[in-house]
């Protein structure tokens, strides 16, 4: 079901004020004094214009504090509440949605047409604080979720809403959201004492390599890609799945199963302690004699301890996750390559597959025998010592230039997922020397990517409706990158976008402060937005009769983006500082002062305006030199008139 219209009697600075989207069948919208009209636009643009997927689009323009973003939520909260057969209420949408043949009108809202409506063909529900929150009628829950929708925004405001959270049929991939929720996802220790800036830098580097191992088609978007993954197995402090309970003395003595529990734990840290431990690595030791600990760890040794620490880290979380309790003295047995069997058949072969593939990984890496110190000052925690250990082993590198590799490595992540109910005890990322504007490229294709496999994801799970549309919101994506990138962010957009979800129709919505983006857009897709007087948003309308092809100057010129010119402030202050100077009639320049009106005019990059201030300079300097002449004239009148009254005198 494609949005196709919203009047908003208030929310925020949004008030009295409605939005017509682009959509397939082209129908125009007013609602003015209680009454709603619905008409057929003259033209409109012709089918698969965008991409052959892409249904409807919009760019929001306007100023900050226009209220585009307030826009963006107000439609989460009226659309996207819908999810798992449940509906979240955040706010009163006090709104009349158009939302395919379905108009949703909150109930204080006056509708005197209904009737006149209902026989075009569409269907009148009514809500009180969200849609659907009366009953459900004719429009059921399931047909509103086949709609998914996608928020993204990369900067990060601190403008945290609860968009995504709950059972919300959203997938929030701004940063302010994931900045403050990726924590849940990436077991980086406690949730409520965790790093939330580790737990997103964990989870936007894994979301970063998925996509360029998983997605083929994005070469044809960012290139070269990186292709050597750094993969690190986790320590305690960077995965909380990792550690052993705590259980006090009355939970033990009264729960024989956390007793049961508490054994195999403790036999896992034995051999963390033991088998990856001091005393075994002091051969490896660079200057035996010497104080700090330096060490040199041979390949072969790096790989069993890397392995072993792999196994440690997944038993641990195994146990944690599910009710299956291993043998007596199994983990010691699995980890050694010892003869091992288990009473669960399905989960011996899934076991034995997954360290198969290990094996064969564990060959290809690139196990480099570098001297690493090891930190062991008191003063460190016991989690920058543990770390300090463990980074003598814990990491290594793995080519995915080939296909082989990157099957073989996706292959162990997916095994491992599915064993640890779609949990890992390791992390990874590829490692480049990208740029600030590549990292950032890398960054919204990733996220998104990332956002199409959790959509597939919920719409397999026992609840999930597949999806037939995905309404996606771009809030100025384009910020941060070079001119250039922000010229071509709009087509680089659309067809990535098209590609990843070729199988779904889609409707996009780009909120932007830029030219650049409003040049690829015919001016009946732009919804131009301003402030009045008292900060409310009205819709306003561009001096220029069209955007799309635009020169980019000329529309960054348009008083509707510049108020006071296409220049910096500074330089503006400083040009007519130097107008002013040589405009007046009264002034004479000293050297210096001169100095600076000659630097400022040299320095000023359009011609124009040099030209012009340069024939300023000049007759100022004319008018200057014929009042130096008069002056010299006024004093040889004035010496003339006193030789001749001395002369008269005598």
């Amino acid at each position: 079901m494609e949005l196709k219209y919203i009047w908003i009697k208030k929310y925020n600075n949004l008030e009295d004020i409605d939005f017509n989207f682009g959509h397939s069948t082209n129908e125009t919208f007013t609602y003015f004094e209680g009454a709603l009209s619905i008409n057929k636009l003259i033209k409109s643009n012709p089918k698969g214009f965008f991409g052959s997927n892409i249904t409807g689009l919009n760019a929001i323009v306007g100023k900050n504090g226009s209220g585009k973003t307030n826009l963006t939520e107000l439609i989460h909260y009226s659309l996207s509440h819908v999810g798992n057969g449940g509906l979240s209420k955040w706010i009163t949408s006090k709104a009349l949605i158009v939302l395919g043949d379905y108009i949703f009108v909150q109930e204080d809202i006056p509708l005197s047409n209904e009737i006149e409506i209902e026989d075009m063909g569409y269907k009148i529900s009514r809500y009180e604080h969200v849609p659907l929150d009366k009953g459900q009628g004719e429009m059921k829950w399931h047909l509103m979720e086949k709609n998914k929708y996608i928020y993204y925004n990369p900067v990060f405001d601190f403008r945290i809403l609860p968009m995504g959270s709950g059972r919300d049929n959203i997938q929030n991939i701004s940063t302010s959201y994931l900045a403050w929720n990726d924590v849940f996802n990436s077991n980086v220790g406690d949730v409520g004492k965790a790093d939330l800036l580790r737990s997103h830098a964990r989870m936007e580097k894994l979301r970063e390599a998925d996509c360029i191992l998983n997605y083929s088609e994005i070469t044809q978007f960012l290139n070269p890609l990186p292709n050597e993954l750094i993969i690190s197995i986790d320590v305690v402090s960077e995965n909380g799945l990792t550690t052993t309970p705590n259980y006090s003395g009355q939970e033990l003595e009264e729960d024989a199963e956390k007793r049961i529990l508490l054994e195999h734990y403790k036999e896992l840290r034995r051999i963390r302690e033991d088998y990856i431990a001091w005393y075994r690595l002091q051969e490896y030791k660079v200057d035996k004699e010497a104080y700090e600990r330096k060490y040199r760890i041979p390949s072969h040794v790096k790989k069993d301890y890397f392995l072993g620490l792999f196994w440690v880290n997944f038993f641990s979380i195994y146990l944690k996750l599910n009710d299956f309790r291993f043998p007596q003295d199994f983990y010691r047995k699995f980890i050694f390559n010892e003869v091992w069997e288990i009473s669960d058949l399905k989960l011996s072969k899934k076991l034995s597959n997954l360290n198969k593939s290990l094996n064969e990984f564990l060959i290809l890496c690139d196990w480099q025998e570098e001297i690493r110190t090891v930190k062991d000052d008191y003063h460190d925690s016991f989690e920058e010592r543990e770390i300090s250990f463990y980074d003598l082993f814990r990491h290594t590198s793995y080519s995915t230039s080939n296909k082989q590799n990157k099957k073989l490595f996706n292959s162990i992540v997916q095994k491992t997922r599915e064993l640890l109910s779609n949990n890992l005890p390791f992390h990874y990322q590829h490692d480049n020397k990208y740029s600030s504007g590549q990292q950032k490229q890398l960054n919204f294709y990733s996220r998104f990517h990332w956002a199409s496999k959790e959509i597939m994801k919920s719409e397999s799970d026992d609840y999930g409706i597949d999806g037939e549309r995905v309404i996606i919101l771009i809030d100025e994506g384009e910020v941060s990158l070079h001119p250039e990138w922000q010229r071509t962010f709009f087509k680089n957009s659309i067809d990535f976008l098209s590609k990843l979800f070729e199988r779904k129709e889609i409707q996009l919505i780009f909120i932007t402060h830029s030219p650049f983006v409003l040049s690829d857009i015919p001016k009946k897709n732009v919804i131009f937005l301003d402030k009045d007087k008292n900060g409310n948003a009205i819709k306003s309308n561009i001096d220029r009769n069209q955007t799309f092809g635009a020169n980019i100057y000329s529309l960054l010129s348009d008083s509707f983006f510049m108020d006071n010119g296409t220049i910096g402030e500074f330089a503006k202050k400083k040009i007519e500082w130097v107008v002013e100077v040589l405009e007046s009639r009264n002034s004479q320049l000293n050297t210096e002062t001169l100095k600076e009106v000659d630097y400022i005019i040299e320095s000023v990059g359009e011609p124009l305006i040099k030209q012009q201030l340069e024939i300023m300079r000049s007759k100022y300097l004319q008018k200057d030199e014929v009042d130096v002449l008069k002056r010299k004239l006024e004093e040889q009148e004035r010496i003339i008139e006193d030789l001749r009254k001395r002369d008269d005198n005598n």
